[in-house]
């Protein structure tokens, strides 16, 4: 039987380390075991091989997500331990680094899924009660437009979810709570049009059919 692998401890890296964390020591140790640089050496070789392993898993939100749940289940000592101690800052630098990473993408081919669950673990529950409790109205409005941003180019589902996140940031009756709520309307009014939309093609097809059984 194959005995779980730690890749937290391969790549020298706690379990809440950042995405950006993750890509940083890879690409550190990646440079220190490659095979170009190691030749003849077996332990470098083996050694990139692991750390690979584990960047594959771990660079992925959504592997990550799901190597998680195992990980916890071998190291629950570790895994109560590890708790990430957030600042509004630096919840605010990771969301404009996901902005920039998404906007960089091409639109239509990148993986959404994915960066909603980087937003999803941004604007987690811990991370919202912090926010309203220590940030300013600038970094909040901050974060608050940032998420709006990425979410433009997701899907309307996912844009439904992260409205209701924002909403729980903010009071009402503050300019950024009827902000949130009209981006939340205007999904809410596209997802309508996704749903009816076939049904609507398909009952022009049948009057156009209609129409031209009558005049011919």
């Amino acid at each position: 039987m194959t005995s779980f692998k730690d890749h937290y401890k391969t790549l020298g890296l706690p379990f809440n380390a950042s995405q950006e964390d993750v890509k940083k020591k890879f690409r550190k140790m990646a440079l220190q075991y490659h095979p170009d640089t190691n030749e003849g050496k077996a332990f470098a070789h083996s050694r990139f091989r692991e750390i690979q392993e584990a960047y594959e898993i771990l660079s992925h939100p959504q592997s990550r997500s799901d190597y998680n749940r195992e990980w916890r289940l071998h190291f629950p000592a570790l895994a109560a331990s590890a708790v990430r101690h957030h600042t509004p800052e630096s919840i605010l630098s990771d969301t404009v680094l996901l902005q920039r990473k998404v906007l960089n993408m091409d639109r239509f081919r990148f993986n959404k899924d994915g960066a909603f669950l980087q937003l999803k673990e941004i604007l987690s529950e811990d991370n919202i009660m912090l926010l309203r409790q220590e940030a300013s109205p600038a970094i909040k409005e901050e974060i608050i437009s940032a998420v709006m941003t990425t979410g433009a180019r997701l899907n309307t589902k996912h844009i439904l979810s992260l409205s209701g996140m924002l909403i729980s940031l903010v009071n009402p009756g503050e300019p950024l709570y009827s902000t949130i709520l009209s981006w939340q309307k205007e999904a809410k009014q596209q997802a309508l049009w996704e749903k009816y939309k076939p049904l609507l093609a398909l009952l022009i097809a049948v009057a156009l059919c209609v129409l031209i059984y009558l005049i011919t």
